[in-house]
């Protein structure tokens, strides 16, 4: 098995808990909430008709970023709203979210734990954005599940997350960072659209020889034995 072998597996299997479910469901309807105050903002950066998901993602992430309250993976809740808004044109009411949606932040933020836990095994654990190169790939897969892709569409999904990842450590608290995780819901909803139109990637895309770790945290060891959600 390989490392996306196990993320795959995770993002179409994984049973999340009622605490994650419930942190899940919380994150989206503060982001709904936030976006009802900034709404007239982010519509008015488009005159000429309404934004694409990546656009409404990334400027959600601006909108929202105040009341994130220290959610490390606010950027999933972001991608998943923003798919919900624009490319699926399924708008929540009120700040009720989707049992669907709310799955998908779930498993997305399982996925980016593990990715994180990885990345902090390692002598280069200073260096990356864990928020963002983590949250990127959990965004992805969050993506992917709200939108139902097959096991093959996944695994394009997590590849085209993965060469897109990046991210300093050193901006993570600055203004940049938000920057950063505006840029990471913007990614996830473009892999996983992409994906859904049949856009190919690699087979192993985090844990190849020419991997995401063999670039970020290249004396990571893989373990097949690692515990899923």
């Amino acid at each position: 098995m390989t490392y996306t072998d196990h993320i795959v597996g995770l993002a179409l299997t994984a049973t999340p808990s009622e605490d994650a479910l419930a942190s899940a469901r919380s994150q989206l309807e503060e982001i709904r909430a936030a976006l009802g105050h900034g709404a007239v903002a982010i519509g008015d950066a488009h005159p000429g008709g309404a934004p694409s998901a990546m656009n409404h993602a990334w400027r959600a992430v601006i909108a929202t970023a105040a009341t994130a309250q220290g959610r490390h993976w606010h950027a999933i809740g972001v991608t998943v709203v923003a798919l919900q808004d624009v490319a699926l044109q399924d708008v929540s009411t009120g700040q009720t979210a989707s049992d669907d949606a709310v799955t998908a932040v779930a498993v997305g933020s399982v996925v980016a734990d593990q990715i994180a836990a990885a990345l902090g095994s390692t002598s280069a654990a200073d260096r990356w954005s864990h928020r963002t190169v983590a949250g990127l790939i959990g965004a992805g897969v969050a993506a992917g599940r709200l939108l139902n892709l097959d096991e093959a569409q996944l695994r394009n999904v997590v590849g085209l997350c993965a060469t897109q990842a990046a991210g300093l450590h050193a901006v993570d608290e600055s203004e940049s960072g938000i920057v950063q995780l505006a840029k990471v819901a913007a990614d996830a909803v473009e892999a996983a659209v992409l994906a859904r139109h049949g856009f190919s990637s690699s087979a192993d895309g985090i844990g190849g020889r020419r991997g995401l770790f063999a670039l970020l945290a290249p004396d990571h060891t893989w373990r097949g034995d690692i515990g899923a959600a």
